[in-house]
């Protein structure tokens, strides 16, 4: 079972969906860059942020203080943090489809 986390315009979007589903989901993340990012628990982040964009949102759930309005600002945090990898969803994808 998969959680996914999606935030939309009116609402956010949290469901969780099956590893078929899954499969489809990240073939169709694999046109962009997909990231392993370790969520800081209980994290720095505030709610005091203002207007949660969608950028802010996912910073703000991943618990950094990163201060980003935009989905663009937000990667360009996250490809300068060292500790934060890039994920090779084709290799994924592969060990999902599989079965491993």
């Amino acid at each position: 079972m998969w959680t996914l986390f999606e935030p939309w315009w009116t609402r956010v979007l949290l469901a969780s969906i099956t590893t078929p589903q899954a499969i489809k989901y990240l073939t169709w993340a694999a046109q962009g860059d997909v990231f392993l990012v370790k969520a800081d628990i209980p994290g720095k982040s505030s709610q005091l942020r203002g207007m949660l964009t969608c950028g802010a949102l996912i910073a703000h759930m991943l618990g950094r203080t990163d201060f980003v309005w935009t989905p663009h600002q937000l990667y360009r945090k996250l490809i300068s943090d060292k500790a934060v990898t890039r994920v090779d969803i084709q290799k994924v994808l592969s060990g999902l489809q599989s079965g491993q």
